[in-house]
């Protein structure tokens, strides 16, 4: 692909400079997440849903990674598999899961009571639906806190208010209840909750989404100073990938059920190798520089029903060619970043060999 040169997507964050610098959590470490031919399918009165579909992914203590695309593309499905609560009735969940170290697929109810919250734990989208309107905040805290450990209520609420005092709040606000709490409090309130028993993955699902730009800066960098000082790491689940640039260690870039590419944030804003990611790029405006006409992905996104049986973003690509519509790429690596598409990675031989062959018929004709 070639070089997006948008000096507004740079990746210049404190996480970004991190990993520029070489700080960014050593990939030697054990993985606190991981991911093996994870596959999720969702029951349905037609055909069924392939809502993530053989996903190989993995995150080292301490780091920050975005998990990035549009609607639909499986994101918040990952969170759910990695949190156990996708329910079996729902969907089938294979391959594997593993949270520090503990297997999720299959895990029995007691398994995944004694993981979640100690070793991994959710912001969710929204946090007053997060919340109870009946209970102060620092009783929902402290009912976690004893939902997962034995302890005195005195103890539980020293460590609320520890972790409150963590992102920015008071022991007041442990007082209030959350309709009296702004929208930044109360998702500062959530990520306290989902803090306060020191977990080794953070994992948030869009929490920034209803939230000003300026209060959303404020919580991301909370999180991070949280994640150096805590050491846990931490999944992000968003739309927006400029302020992912900023602030991730490392961009993993999702369509429909797969990862179609990931890279740091100044290999993924210098150099996009995916179509998808450079009209993802593209479609946001630049923060300085000239005016520009912003891209528009045309189409609809692959139906998830369909199987597999060509590139998935082909009916939509820009460059698509005939082997693009004859096998489905894989994920491969390229100068230690990864990308699944024939333009970096061209089909084996066999496959433009047949290519060759159809084209010339073709001729013929």
């Amino acid at each position: 692909m070639p070089a997006n040169n948008n000096d507004a997507h740079g990746g210049t964050g404190p996480a970004a400079s991190a990993a520029l610098d070489g700080n960014s959590p050593a990939e030697s470490a054990a993985p606190v997440l991981r991911t093996e031919g994870l596959r999720v399918t969702y029951a349905s009165q037609g055909s069924p849903v392939h809502a993530v579909r053989g996903i190989d992914l993995a995150v080292a203590p301490g780091e920050l990674v975005g998990l990035v695309g549009e609607s639909g593309c499986g994101k918040s499905t990952i969170a759910m598999a990695a949190l156990g609560l996708l329910r079996p009735d729902v969907a089938t969940v294979s391959g594997s899961v593993i949270v520090a170290g503990r297997q999720i697929v299959g895990a029995s109810g007691k398994e995944l009571r004694a993981i979640r919250w100690n070793r991994v734990s959710l912001v969710p989208q929204s946090a007053m639906n997060a919340l109870s309107p009946v209970l102060t905040i620092g009783e929902q805290i402290v009912d976690a806190v004893r939902a997962h450990e034995r302890m005195p209520k005195r103890q539980a609420l020293d460590l609320t208010v520890d972790a409150l005092e963590r992102v920015g709040l008071t022991s007041s606000h442990a007082r209030a209840y959350p309709h009296e709490l702004s929208g930044g409090m109360r998702q500062r309130a959530v990520i306290a909750m989902a803090t306060v028993l020191r977990p080794e993955l953070l994992i948030m699902d869009e929490p920034t989404t209803a939230l000003d730009v300026v209060t959303q800066q404020l919580v991301l960098d909370q999180v991070s100073e949280l994640s150096r000082e805590l050491g846990f790491a931490v999944v992000l689940i968003t739309h927006d990938l400029p302020m992912l640039l900023e602030w991730a260690h490392r961009i993993i870039v999702m369509y429909a059920g797969s990862v179609v590419e990931t890279g740091t944030p100044h290999d993924i804003s210098r150099e996009p190798y995916h179509p998808y990611t450079d009209m993802l790029l593209r479609s946001f405006p630049p923060l300085s520089g000239e005016r520009r006409e912003l891209a528009v992905i045309p189409g609809q996104p692959w139906d998830l029903r369909r199987v597999a049986d060509q590139c998935l973003f082909a009916d939509r690509c820009e460059h698509v060619t005939d082997p693009c519509r004859r096998g489905t790429p894989r994920l491969t690596t390229h100068a230690g970043r990864s990308v699944a598409c024939f333009l970096r990675d061209p089909p084996p031989p066999a496959a433009r060999a047949a290519d060759t062959e159809v084209t010339q018929g073709r001729k013929s004709k």
